[in-house]
């Protein structure tokens, strides 16, 4: 996406952005070389793991509980995970944001050079 960007790093460290970032700016650039972009509409589907063992554990017994007919365990998310979708990653900033969303805004800002 910005090959020029890795010549100027005075420490020769290059830090990789977030994984759902990444994706969408290999795609956007390759738009954006032929037509400028105004605004982007993301949706991204974040695994349970990305929040730990403990997230894991907690869907795993989610899981069990409602194949038995259990109602579920909820700890570690504000809603049952097991067979659903929750519609927020992180919390929410001042802006109304959420702090994912505004890293994902950032990092590709930074990458775009916008």
């Amino acid at each position: 996406v910005n090959a020029e960007d890795a010549l100027k790093r005075p420490r020769n460290i290059i830090a990789n952005p977030n994984c759902t970032t990444i994706q969408m700016v290999v795609a956007l650039k390759a738009i954006e070389d032929i037509s400028h972009i105004k605004r982007v509409h993301v949706s991204t589907y974040q695994a349970a793991s990305g929040a730990g063992a403990s997230a894991m554990a907690e869907l795993q017994e989610q899981h069990r509980q409602l194949v038995n007919n259990e109602n579920p365990t909820i700890s570690k998310f504000a809603y049952q995970l097991a067979y659903n979708l929750i519609p927020q990653v992180d919390v929410f900033t001042e802006n109304g944001y959420t702090k994912e969303e505004m890293k994902m805004f950032n990092e590709t800002r930074k990458i775009m050079h916008s």
